[in-house]
């Protein structure tokens, strides 16, 4: 039996004037991270694209219109037209990826990239502070080292 690693979850929580907001995200594999941050300022097919990968990675928020009522990823029916026969068209339902990606289109981009830009820290970010303290060796001399010029 080997070993399975469970998927992480980011909950990213907000302060200032996203106060209260609360994103839980999936993380992203190393090649992801690279196409995250290459795409950020692209041109607009790569814009589109970060929003569905991006998008792919959320898991829930409690973000909510200015009534109370909660936006939701819910997938809605698109059309697809035949390239090579414009003519021709047929109906499917949004990927909840594809869903994500066009609700997160429909906010204001200074807020997406605030999300974006906070996930980006918890996956790449530092982890915090050990638990416990070193109690291993000795505290620098208060003062400073007087030190001549050679």
């Amino acid at each position: 039996m080997g070993f399975r690693k469970q998927k992480k979850v980011y909950v990213l929580k907000f302060d200032g004037e996203l106060d209260g907001l609360e994103v839980r995200m999936h993380g992203a594999s190393a090649g992801e991270m690279i196409q995250f941050e290459g795409m950020k300022y692209e041109s607009a097919e790569k814009i589109d694209e970060l929003f569905l990968l991006f998008g792919g990675k959320i898991i829930s928020w409690n973000f909510e219109e200015e009534d109370g009522t909660p936006i939701a990823f819910e997938p809605k029916t698109i059309t697809i037209i035949d390239v090579v026969d414009p003519l021709k068209s047929y109906d499917r339902l949004e990927t909840s990826a594809e869903a994500k990606g066009r609700v997160l289109k429909e906010q204001d981009l200074d807020f997406v990239f605030d999300i974006l830009d906070a996930w980006m820290t918890a996956v790449m970010g530092v982890s915090g502070p050990l638990e416990q303290k070193s109690t291993a060796g000795t505290q620098y001399p208060e003062e400073l080292i007087p030190m001549e010029t050679l």
